[in-house]
């Protein structure tokens, strides 16, 4: 909540998620792709 409200994207935010929690859990759930950024 605290990096939507400073203003970070999904992508970002996804990003973020990825780098901290992927080496503690062996697979990931079927959670679809962030949308492409706004061109």
């Amino acid at each position: 909540m605290q990096m939507h409200a400073s203003g970070a994207s999904v992508r970002d935010i996804r990003a973020a998620n990825e780098k901290k929690w992927s080496a503690s859990f062996p697979t990931h759930t079927p959670t679809p792709p962030p949308p492409p950024p706004p061109k």
